[in-house]
């Protein structure tokens, strides 16, 4: 059986397109680079809580291109699925995108560590979710989409090896695993449906296994606890990817939902439970928590809540982020209120979206 995306584009179009889209030109990508400069390590501290202001900046400053990359392709993905008419220029586009790095090899060479996640957050996933809405669409031949596919299983396999690399090292220690093995999951899962890869889909899988195996009694990421007064900060950075991977799964007849007692309504429950009740996660992580009692403060500390909400039902977090809709992603592909909320939900939210939408993360 071909492997399934958890999302079909016709569908959910038909959900969502209430009104014509204007496109206007297409934005040149951003230069293909094969090899990457490392980017600096940017915490002071021994729980990587503590950033240096200059080499967070300049680490941003480095993979900029990756992330205006990802958000315009996410961007064209969300507007070509929202708009009643389909408009080819803006197809056209994506696939301009998509061939100019992969025929480059973009993001294929030398690399730090550092830099080989960045892939996974900002390229892959928007990557592999927009050649998915294409091919869904019929809107791009096999032949041409090959040398994409190609491409993006080449990434995602090198984001895992690297990822393996890192985890080896830190097998023994409170830091395994984190946040890092589920965005490469994420990533591997979503090219694998792009790239139709069977064993690099299975990979993905193991890691969402993995982390629904380290969700405790209280629900909360055993890996992200040794991170300080950053721990729920990463623990919502770790949500997304991780319930990428238990949608995709649960799209090929793998259902990850009922793994480590229901470890996924526990980690959902504990998300939306500690802003209001903090002391448990503090104590667990032994210190104030940045900014989590106003959660949500972006976009991003949202990112997982559509996609979970199509597993499992959950009125906390549908209280908390209705007023936002719909959610965007710089790094999962886009607008997932479009692609993976309920129907109604996604239906009530492209008829009458937020007029406070929360913010986005700067490029």
């Amino acid at each position: 059986m071909p492997l399934a995306a958890p999302f079909d584009v016709t569908a959910r179009r038909s959900l969502v397109a209430v009104r014509d889209l204007h496109f206007g030109q297409c934005r040149t990508p951003p230069v293909p680079e094969r090899d990457s400069q490392p980017i600096p390590r940017f915490y002071v501290d021994d729980k990587q809580s503590v950033r240096d202001p200059e080499k967070w900046a300049e680490g941003a400053r480095l993979v900029r291109p990756l992330r205006v990359f990802g958000n315009e392709l996410a961007t064209m993905t969300s507007d070509d699925l929202a708009d009643r008419v389909p408009d080819q220029t803006r197809r056209d586009c994506m696939m301009r995108y998509l061939e100019s790095w992969s025929q480059a090899g973009a993001q294929t060479g030398r690399m730090n560590y550092m830099t080989s996640s960045n892939r996974a957050w900002f390229v892959i996933i928007d990557a592999a979710t927009a050649l998915i809405a294409l091919k869904q669409d019929r809107a791009i031949m096999p032949e041409r989409a090959a040398p994409i596919e190609h491409w993006l299983a080449a990434l995602a396999w090198s984001v895992l090896k690297t990822d393996d690399q890192l985890m080896r090292r830190i097998k023994r220690t409170p830091r395994y695993p984190n946040n890092h093995i589920y965005w490469a999951g994420a990533a591997a899962v979503a090219a694998a449906v792009a790239a139709q890869d069977p064993a690099l889909f299975l990979r993905g899988v193991t890691a969402g296994r993995l982390g629904l195996m380290q969700v405790d009694r209280d629900g909360l990421l055993s890996g992200e606890l040794w991170r300080g007064q950053r721990s729920y900060g990463y623990t919502l950075w770790g949500a997304g990817p991780l319930v990428l991977i238990i949608r995709f799964a649960k799209a090929n007849g793998i259902d990850l939902t009922p793994l480590n007692d229901h470890a996924l309504a526990r980690f959902g429950d504990a998300i939306v439970r500690a802003p209001h009740t903090p002391a448990l996660f503090e104590a667990r992580a032994g210190a104030t928590q940045l900014g989590m009692r106003e959660w949500p403060r972006q976009a991003g500390d949202v990112q997982f809540a559509d996609v979970f909400l199509g597993l499992d039902e959950n009125a906390a977090i549908e209280r908390a982020v209705a007023p936002y809709r719909p959610i965007f992603s710089q790094m999962l592909g886009g607008n997932l209120t479009a692609l993976y909320a309920p129907p109604a939900i996604a239906r009530s939210a492209a008829l009458h979206p937020s007029a406070t939408p929360l913010p986005q993360p700067p490029l």
